[in-house]
């Protein structure tokens, strides 16, 4: 019954449980009760003919509702007694097949309570605590389950295609749809997800502040209202298509004669820079999650403007470093514009616009931040005059040491990138890295080649989480069942700080390169 209806099998394979007795002499019992109930009711509704007397009738009517109020509750108790046994759909893994798991209930004082505590025992975990799940928990059911991920998957995913997934299979709890919703909604919140939400036609990921955000982690931006119809977007897919559509909205447009241009800036570490100039960057996604995006609505008052790509760099010291001054003409504006730089060389250091010029200058030796102001003075009769200011971050040079084996020698260094040609040594490396480096800015350089009969897969990937180059292999392995014939690995860690605990972690690994970066 659990997985059949009316002779065919379920398509939702798990969603019903049976409670039912474990011995026939409960239900004896029970109808035996049930008899003298309905005799009960029965003699009540004779006592007008049996008894002529009212007085009498009074008396009898009392004793019979007295006996049918105590034999009615003792039904109740002999129901919930005798349905001591439930039924419900789970996943063997070692038959790797579905298959009814059986237990007995925990007493409560009502059928459903018995079947609600029973189901929820974390030894058999079908029901979830109070019925709520935190999107942690979704995502952790789903990644140990089915292999899959919400957030770090490479696809987006329907609402009803994830709660048919818990509709249909037994490997994973009993959810319904009000249970999904709060659970999304706080994937959003963390910015682990976004909804592409078909009501508003809009995709919910982050929030654009007009003006200085409030400090604090980031936060999502909800949507108020999420239906079966809408999408689950991985943060990754969100962050690349919420950038591109922030850039489109970007440049001059005129609003009742007065000529505005907008633009969008990170705010890193109290640091406006250009979106435009972020999502060249690897990794960017990372960035967009983690800090503040500001829109900008500039007016322009003046006939032209000018922008530096880039107007923030990172360099080391003594680094010769380009910066493209576009001059960009508003109007029918056509004065001689100069330009003059604090330090470097503009070439061409004058023009009509639009035209381009190209600031060439070199970093200075300190360490830290230094800015950089640009003029533009244009020959009209008000001498019109516009400063932009470039922002230097002059960076240490990293040195860095390759090693074949982390020691003691080697505690308190940071660890910057591990490479290997072991396809067996990556997946021990992964399952030995990846709760450290979770929370790091961590990426994969990479290509593997998998083969099955004349059947061969080549994987190449660049600029890509660890995880999920790991999960596209182990998918093209399953689905090929095929073997890994060659594989080369390059993988880029930020900020992790080699202890005990990591050095014995990788004790055992073999043909592995570390880089290290050096002390001083």
């Amino acid at each position: 019954y659990i997985f059949e209806e009316e002779g065919r099998t379920r398509t939702y394979r798990n969603t019903v449980v049976v409670l039912y007795p474990s011995d026939e002499s409960l239900i004896d019992r029970l109808l035996n009760e049930v008899k003298k109930y309905i005799a009960a009711n029965k003699v009540l509704d004779e006592i007008n003919q049996i008894y002529p007397d009212e007085t009498i009738r009074k008396i009898q009517k009392n004793k019979a509702n007295t006996y049918i109020g105590t034999k009615y509750g003792e039904i109740l108790r002999r129901t919930l007694s005798a349905l001591d046994t439930i039924a419900y759909p789970r996943y063997d893994p070692e038959k790797r097949t579905d298959t009814v798991g059986i237990t007995k209930v925990s007493p409560s004082r009502s059928i459903i309570s018995q079947a609600e505590l029973t189901l929820q025992d974390r030894s058999i975990a079908k029901i979830p605590p109070d019925y709520r799940i935190s999107f942690e928990g979704l995502e952790f059911l789903l990644h140990e389950r089915l292999g899959t991920s919400l957030k770090e998957g490479d696809r987006e995913i329907g609402i009803s295609d994830l709660l048919g997934y818990f509709l249909t299979n037994p490997k994973l709890p009993i959810i319904t749809f009000d249970m999904l919703r709060p659970a999304l909604r706080e994937g959003v919140a963390n910015l682990e997800i976004a909804i592409r939400n078909v009501r508003e036609n809009r995709l919910h990921w982050k929030k654009v502040y007009k003006e200085k955000p409030p400090e604090g982690i980031e936060q999502g931006d909800e949507p108020t209202f999420i239906d079966q119809e809408d999408t689950i977007v991985p943060w990754r897919l969100a962050a690349r298509e919420f950038a591109e559509s922030l850039l489109k909205k970007e440049g001059i447009f005129e609003e009742e004669g007065i000529k505005k241009r907008v633009w969008h800036a990170v705010l890193i570490e109290g640091i406006e820079r250009r979106l435009n100039e972020i999502v060249k960057q690897p990794n960017y996604e990372e960035t967009l999650r983690t800090y503040p995006i500001i829109e900008h609505l500039q007016t322009i008052k003046e006939e032209f403007d000018v922008i530096l790509n880039p107007d923030y760099v990172r360099a080391k010291s003594n680094e010769s470093i380009e910066i493209s001054v576009n001059i960009e003409q508003i109007g029918t504006f056509n004065y001689e514009i100069e330009l003059n730089a604090e330090k470097g060389e503009i070439s061409p250091g004058k023009g009509k616009p639009p035209f381009s010029a190209k600031w060439k200058l070199k970093t200075p030796e300190k360490i830290g931040l230094l800015t950089l102001k640009l003029t533009a003075t244009a020959k009209d009769p008000k001498q019109t005059k516009i400063t932009k200011t470039l922002t230097i971050e002059v960076i240490p040079e990293i040195k860095v040491e390759e090693v074949h084996k982390l020691t003691n020698e080697h505690i308190g260094r940071k660890l910057i990138q591990v490479e290997t040609l072991d396809y067996e040594t990556f997946t021990d490396l992964m399952y030995t890295l990846e709760p450290m480096i979770r929370e790091t800015e961590s990426e994969v350089d990479g290509n593997a080649t998998i083969t099955s009969g004349i059947c061969k897969i080549e994987i190449n990937v660049s600029n890509t989480n660890p995880a999920i180059f790991k999960h596209i292999i182990k998918e093209a392995i399953d689905t090929t069942e095929g073997t890994v014939t060659g594989f080369n690995t390059i993988l880029r860690i930020k900020d992790l700080t080699i202890n005990e605990v990591l050095i014995a972690a990788c004790q055992d690994l073999k043909n592995i390169k570390y880089l290290l970066q050096k002390e001083g």
